[in-house]
C-alpha cells in the first residue's frame, strides 16, 4: 500500500499491517488529464492545471490539521498500468476505507452555503451518491467528514446520516457501522446499488466486492460476466435466497405466461434487477443447513418448496420476503425445460417477475430442483429455423416477414415454433402480404419482364436443429405464367388502401361517438345549471317574503305593546323571548319549505279588546 506523505508530497510503500494512520479521500474523478496521477508524482509533476491539483492539496492540508502525517486518494496511489497491482488494489479496496482513520467526502458539485438537508438541494442531487465505487467508501470508514466545492465543511457521516439514508435508501445502523453489512440480506446489499453507475461495465460487479467479502480476479473486457462471477462466489459463502429474488413485481396481479417462453437465466444481469428489493430480508432462522448453492452441468441446484397457481404456473418459494409482513415470501417463476429434459429442471422465463406470495407452511418439504443458468436468446420450444441466403446474381432484397417477431434481422435468419409459418418474400416492395391471395404463394418460380429467379429450400441439421435454407438464384428458362405478380401486387395496393379507409372511418366513427358522448354530458350539465338557478331564484323569493313577512309582525307586535307598562310585554323582550324558545325547541334552523307559502296571513292577531 503507497500513502502520501502529507509533508513531502511523495509516495511512500508499506506491506502488511504497517501502515501508518492515514486519512483517505472519496469523490468523483473529472477528466483524466486534470487528475494527479501515479507518474506525475513518480515524476515530481503534481501541479497541473484543473481541480486534481486542488483535491490532491486540500486532502493533504486537511490530514495535516486532523494531526495526521499520511493520506491516500486513488488517482496517484496506485499504479494502474500495472494490471496485477490494479486487481490488488480493488481487491483491497473496502479495506483500505474501512481501516483509515478518517474518510474525507469531496463533493465537487455542490456549491458554498448549499443546504444539505433540504431535498432540493445539490447534496441530495450530487453525483457522489450515484457512483458505483463510492457506495463502498460510503460504508466501510468508522469516520467520515464531507466537503462542498470549496472544500468547506458539510457536515460528518454522523450528523448527515438521516439525510444520507433518505437519499441512498441505506440504514443508519449500517450507514454508522452500527450494524454489520453481513446483516443486510444479498438482496438489500445490491438494492443500494440499483441506482448507481460505472464508466466500465466490470466495474459495477467490482465496486462491490468488499461490501460482499468476495475476493475475486478483475478481468477488464468480460463485459456482464463480471457481475454473473460476482453472484456466484456470494452462493459460494452463503444460503441467503434472496440473492435469487431479483425482478421483484410489488403488485398483486400475477401476470399469466405465454407458451413460448425463454430462459433468462437464474441470476440478475445488474444491480438494477434488485431496485425493489431494498426491505426483502433473509429468514435465516428457517434456512435447513442443507440449503446451500451448488452449480454444475450449467444448471443452479437448489430446495425450494414449489407453489402452482390456479392458472398451473409454478413459482420456486425463497426462503426470504418483506420485512414488515413474515406472511410473505419471495417467489420466482418457473417453467419446466421442456421435452428431453429432466422433470426436476427448470428455466427462469424471460419477462417475469417474482412476486411475493402466501408463506408455505413448514410441514411441506422442500423439492429440489435445478435451473438453468444460461440466458437464451432463442425459445426454448422453437426448433425449426429458416436462413435466407442472399444472392448478388439476383439483385433481390428481403422486404417483409409475417410475423415480424420471428425476424432475426441480424443474423439473417427466422425462428418458428414449427415448419407450419409462411415465409414471405416480396421483390418490388414493401407490404402487408397477408392480404394476398392464398394463390399467388407456393410458387418455385418467378418471373418480373427482365429476370426468371428459381427458389429452392433444403434441410440442413445444425447443431441438433434442423435449418431451411432459401435460394434465390436466376435462371434461363422462364417459368409457367401461372400467376401475374404484377397485377397480384396492384391488388394488394388497392386491398391495403381500402383496409386503410376501414381504419380510418372506424377511427371516425369512434371519434365522433367520443364528441357526441362529450356534447351530450355538456348538455345534461347545462340544463341542471339552469335548473339549480331556477330553484334558487324560488328560494330566494320565498326567503324574502319571509323576511317581509317577520318585519310586519314586528311592526304590528310593536303597535300593539308600546303602550303596555309590563316589562315583560316590551318589544324587545318578546322577540329575545321567542328566539330563546326556538332554540330550546331545536328549531331556530326550520326548513323553508316547512314555512309554508306565506302570502297570505298566516298569523292573525288579536284585535286588543276596548275598555
Amino acid at each position: 500500500m503507497r500513502l502520501i506523505n502529507v509533508e513531502t508530497l511523495k509516495l511512500e510503500e508499506f506491506f502488511g499491517d504497517k501502515a501508518r494512520p492515514y486519512a483517505i479521500l472519496s469523490h468523483t474523478w473529472g477528466d483524466d488529464k486534470e487528475e494527479v496521477s501515479f507518474r506525475d508524482i513518480e515524476r515530481g509533476v503534481i501541479n497541473k492545471a484543473g481541480n486534481g491539483y486542488i483535491k490532491f492539496e486540500r486532502c493533504c492540508t486537511q490530514a495535516k490539521k486532523d494531526g495526521l502525517k499520511y493520506a491516500w486518494i486513488d488517482t496517484c496511489c496506485i499504479d494502474k498500468s500495472n494490471a496485477v497491482e490494479l486487481g490488488e488494489a480493488i481487491n483491497s479496496m473496502f479495506q483500505w476505507y474501512k481501516e483509515a482513520f478518517i474518510c474525507y467526502v469531496y463533493l465537487s458539485d455542490v456549491p458554498p452555503g448549499d443546504k444539505s438537508q433540504d431535498p432540493g438541494s445539490k447534496f441530495f442531487t450530487s453525483r457522489w451518491f450515484r457512483r458505483g465505487w463510492t457506495l463502498q467508501e460510503l460504508l466501510a470508514p468508522k469516520q467520515q467528514h464531507f466537503f462542498d466545492q470549496k472544500w468547506s465543511s458539510l457536515g460528518t457521516k454522523l450528523e448527515l446520516s438521516s439525510v444520507i439514508q433518505k437519499i441512498t435508501g441505506i440504514h443508519r445502523l449500517f450507514l454508522l457501522g452500527s450494524a454489520a453489512l453481513h446483516e443486510a440480506s444479498v438482496a438489500q446489499r445490491m438494492s443500494w446499488a440499483a441506482n448507481r453507475v460505472t464508466k466500465r461495465k466490470e466495474d459495477i460487479a467490482y465496486c462491490l466486492l468488499g461490501i460482499f467479502g468476495v475476493v475475486m480476479p478483475t478481468i477488464y473486457g468480460e463485459g456482464d460476466r463480471a457481475f454473473s462471477r460476482l453472484q456466484q462466489e456470494i452462493m459460494k459463502d452463503t444460503r441467503d435466497d434472496s440473492i435469487l429474488a431479483w425482478g421483484l413485481n410489488l403488485g398483486e396481479s400475477i401476470p399469466s405466461r405465454s407458451a413460448d417462453v425463454i430462459s433468462g437465466g437464474v441470476l440478475a444481469t445488474t444491480p438494477s434487477d434488485f431496485a425493489k428489493c431494498r426491505h426483502i430480508v433473509s429468514r435465516r432462522q428457517y434456512t435447513r443447513l442443507d440449503n446451500t448453492f451448488e452449480i454444475s452441468g450449467g444448471c443452479l441446484r437448489v430446495h425450494l418448496h414449489l407453489h402452482k397457481t390456479s392458472a398451473g404456473e409454478v413459482y420456486g418459494l425463497l426462503n426470504c420476503g418483506p420485512e414488515h409482513n413474515a406472511k410473505q415470501v419471495a417467489g420466482i417463476p418457473l417453467n419446466n425445460a421442456g421435452s428431453g429434459r429432466q422433470s426436476d429442471e427448470y428455466i427462469r422465463p424471460q419477462g417475469y417477475h417474482s412476486v411475493l406470495l402466501p408463506k408455505t407452511p413448514s410441514s411441506i418439504s422442500t423439492t429440489t430442483v435445478y435451473i438453468q443458468m444460461e440466458r437464451a436468446r432463442v425459445a426454448m420450444n422453437r426448433q425449426y429455423w429458416f436462413y435466407i441466403e442472399e444472392s448478388d446474381e439476383t439483385d433481390l432484397e428481403l422486404m417483409d416477414v409475417y410475423p415480424q417477431a420471428r425476424w432475426q434481422q441480424d443474423r439473417a435468419m427466422i425462428a418458428t415454433a414449427n415448419d407450419s409459418d409462411v415465409l414471405e418474400y416480396e421483390v418490388q416492395r414493401s407490404q402487408k402480404l397477408i392480404y394476398m391471395r392464398q394463390e399467388a404463394f407456393g410458387r418455385q418460380s418467378a418471373n418480373n419482364g427482365r429476370l426468371n429467379i428459381y427458389a429452392t429450400v433444403s434441410k440442413e441439421p445444425v447443431v441438433g436443429q434442423p435449418m431451411f435454407v432459401v435460394r434465390l438464384a436466376p435462371t434461363p428458362s422462364s417459368p409457367e405464367a401461372t400467376v401475374d405478380a404484377t397485377l397480384e401486387l396492384r391488388q394488394l395496393d388497392l386491398k391495403l388502401e381500402f383496409v386503410s379507409i376501414l381504419q380510418g372511418e372506424d377511427n371516425i366513427r369512434l371519434e365522433t361517438e367520443r364528441l357526441d358522448q362529450k356534447i351530450n354530458e355538456l348538455e345534461k350539465g347545462a340544463q341542471e345549471m339552469c335548473q339549480l338557478a331556477i330553484k334558487r331564484n324560488e328560494i330566494k323569493q320565498r326567503q324574502e317574503k319571509l323576511s317581509e313577512r317577520g318585519s310586519e309582525i314586528q311592526r304590528r307586535l310593536d303597535e300593539l305593546l308600546k303602550n303596555v307598562s309590563d316589562t315583560k310585554m316590551a318589544p324587545e323582550y318578546w322577540v329575545e323571548a321567542i328566539i330563546k324558545k326556538l332554540l330550546n325547541a331545536g328549531k331556530i334552523d326550520v326548513d323553508l319549505k316547512d314555512m309554508g307559502d306565506f302570502d297570505s296571513d298566516l298569523i292573525h292577531l288579536p284585535k286588543a279588546a276596548e275598555v
